[in-house]
């Protein structure tokens, strides 16, 4: 924001400035349209026709109007600002006229990755869990040898059976997010022992 008084009066300036401003320009406002061109901006109240009542933004005494406040955004963002323009009747200071855009945002999407889930491997350590384990999947890979001949519906009856095994007797681990305090005990006691210092008007309170 800032305080420039700029007129850049009407006619285009590239994608920079419409055909819609008022008025003749001036230094500043040729400054602003410089500026606008450096970064790449765009000023959107010079962008839509509309009638002159919409477009001056301030009165000086003696009823003259010009436009000199401006909604200004990045030209990457220009087809987002649907109508700019001024509302003189809005209860504001008496010789400054409200500027208002309407603007159509599209969020962006999130998308959040999957965890992968992992086997509890600490029970494989108890000697009674890593047996009931591999019964089971013993178990489940001579069923499936029954059933099946073709090597690779032989590698899929293995496969499947060691995982199974796995969720019966080993099951997932469950994550456990362990958060770092924000503030600590030590912070807080920090915090009090400067508020007791900070009241002590002495040199030794302000050194400490």
């Amino acid at each position: 924001m800032g305080d420039f008084n700029a007129v850049i009066g009407g006619g285009k300036e590239g994608k920079y400035i419409g055909h819609y401003g008022l008025g003749c320009h001036n230094q500043t406002g040729e400054k602003l349209v410089e500026f606008c061109r450096r970064k790449e901006m765009c000023i959107t109240n010079a962008r839509f026709c509309h009638n002159k009542r919409r477009r001056y933004t301030w009165t000086m005494p003696g009823d003259i109007r010009r436009q000199i406040d401006y909604i200004i955004t990045k030209c990457r963002y220009w087809n987002s600002v649907t109508n700019s323009k001024a509302y003189p009747g809005a209860v504001i200071d008496p010789d400054h006229s409200l500027v208002a855009a309407n603007l159509r945002i599209k969020l962006k999407k999130v998308l959040k990755a999957k965890r992968r889930r992992q086997w509890n491997l600490d029970k494989v350590k108890d000697v009674m869990c890593e047996m009931e384990y591999r019964c089971e999947t013993n178990l489940l890979i001579e069923k499936g040898k029954q059933k099946h001949i073709d090597l690779e519906e032989r590698w899929e009856t293995f496969r499947n059976s060691v995982k199974d095994a796995a969720t019966k007797t080993l099951g997932f681990q469950i994550s456990k997010n362990v958060r770092k305090l924000w503030i600590t005990q030590e912070m807080i006691e920090k915090m009090d022992e400067r508020r007791r210092w900070k009241n002590v008007n002495t040199e030794e309170g302000k050194k400490r």
